[in-house]
């Protein structure tokens, strides 16, 4: 997922933007769950921005997978078991908590599937490097030429080294992640418009930060899969 500097660095700065955003959560002394799920996205922030230079290859894709799924079992353990809050809106809120919860859900899910598809295509470019190491010079055409270590060259290179039903998974969270900016953009835009009230500053401000998580998602997935 590394080669293309204006995508690295486009990742690099939206991950900030999205801890920045989370970073007043942390700071609660009510809502354990707030606190919670803002050290989580931190955690993603973190994770993303990494991914996508050479020094993020150093953490094992099967580690990173497992914080990503431990990540989604805990969303999963909030939709299952509700927080009981408050509300002036009542069934409605109830509800749209449950959606968010469902796309956090989603979205650690997603990250967990990119760590292990990381795996898959390094596993699958070491193979090809292994094999073309062994066969001789004369027997493959130019044999003459360095083999690509792996991070070098441009994200093509790992596109090129999945396929089949990763390559299916990751295409699916990439759209994925087109959907959330799509709905994210539309409701942090609706938020200020002037007619629409009931939106305190934190549910904005949480918007704007599922904008730019998605839009890192789709430019991470996009480095994955886009030759």
């Amino acid at each position: 997922m590394t080669g293309n500097i204006l995508i690295q660095a486009m990742v690099t700065v939206l991950a900030a933007v999205v801890a920045a955003l989370y970073l007043p959560d942390l700071g609660k002394r009510h809502g354990a769950r707030t606190r919670v799920n803002a050290g989580l996205h931190l955690l993603m922030a973190a994770g993303m921005a990494a991914m996508v230079w050479p020094f993020g290859r150093q953490v094992p894709p099967a580690l990173g997978a497992a914080v990503f799924v431990a990540a989604a079992a805990v969303y999963a353990y909030q939709i299952v078991v509700p927080e009981r809050r408050r509300s002036s809106s009542g069934l409605e809120s109830h509800q749209h908590r449950g959606a968010l919860l469902w796309y956090h859900f989603a979205m650690m899910a997603a990250m967990a599937w990119m760590y292990a598809a990381m795996g898959l295509s390094m596993a699958s470019m070491q193979a090809r490097q292994h094999i073309a190491m062994a066969m001789p010079a004369t027997s493959m055409p130019g044999m003459g030429q360095p083999v690509p270590r792996l991070g070098d060259g441009p994200a093509g290179t790992m596109a090129r080294s999945i396929s089949g039903w990763p390559a299916a998974a990751s295409w699916a969270c990439l759209l994925l992640s087109v959907v959330a900016l799509v709905v994210f953009a539309g409701l942090l835009l609706r938020s200020l418009t002037p007619r629409v009230s009931g939106k305190s500053g934190s549910e904005r401000r949480r918007t704007a930060a599922s904008v730019c998580m998605a839009a890192v998602m789709l430019l991470g997935f996009g480095l994955l899969v886009l030759p």
